[in-house]
């Protein structure tokens, strides 16, 4: 059993926090997040999952976190390029490396010793869960990783719109920032969020998805 650690509420109080500077679209969707944790991306296909990520990978690499983007779902085909010049990762490009997965699946074991080898990485984003060869007893070293690195993980749902699998049901679960999207939007369903609680990925997309779903 963990020792317990006792402190008081002036303690917690005067405690500082590396907070993420997020520019104003991103504060009023999301507030200032720490920069470390797990945040999980969620919703259904066809919705916007993938932008929303590509546009939060551009806004982190713009304030000089270097981020590490493993795309398993798209590869670095002609619909993953035109996502990079729509998304102006070019503009930051020197803050951001693709892993272009061929594996079907990909080891947890094989991601960690990456990330050993590459500590300058900040951000880890993995699109998605349902790719990553990962089992519930690899959930605990994730967690010590995101002690120090800021781990974005993407997540289909079923239907009932739960996450796909008992492990991303299980890191939404933990996620200190957990995010849906729906309609091009995404929203903060965890304890944190900004003065307006969602980001518009797509404003046309949205209005339309919005006016026809109310």
């Amino acid at each position: 059993m963990g020792r317990k650690r006792r402190t008081s509420v002036h303690n917690v109080l005067q405690k500082d926090y590396n907070v993420i500077p997020y520019s104003e679209a991103w504060y009023n969707a999301f507030s200032r997040p720490e920069r470390t944790g797990i945040w999980f991306v969620y919703g259904k296909p066809t919705n916007g999952k993938t932008a929303f990520t590509m546009q939060l990978t551009h806004e982190l690499a713009r304030i000089g976190m270097n981020v590490v983007y493993f795309s398993y779902e798209e590869g670095t085909g002609l619909t993953f390029q035109n996502s990079i010049r729509r998304f102006n990762w070019q503009d930051v490009q020197r803050n951001i490396l693709i892993e272009d997965i061929n594996d079907r699946f990909i080891s947890f074991a094989k991601i960690d010793k990456w990330l050993e080898s590459n500590r300058r990485v900040k951000v880890m984003v993995i699109d998605s869960i349902q790719r990553w060869d990962m089992k519930k007893k690899d959930i605990s070293k994730l967690q010590q990783i995101a002690q120090t690195k800021l781990i974005v993980i993407i997540s289909h749902v079923k239907d009932n719109g739960h996450p796909d699998g008992s492990v991303a049901n299980e890191l939404l679960r933990i996620a200190s920032l957990k995010i849906w999207v729906e309609g091009f939007r995404a929203e903060s369903k965890g304890r944190l969020y900004g003065p307006l609680k969602h980001y518009i990925i797509w404003p046309e997309g949205a209005s339309t998805y919005y006016a026809n779903n109310i």
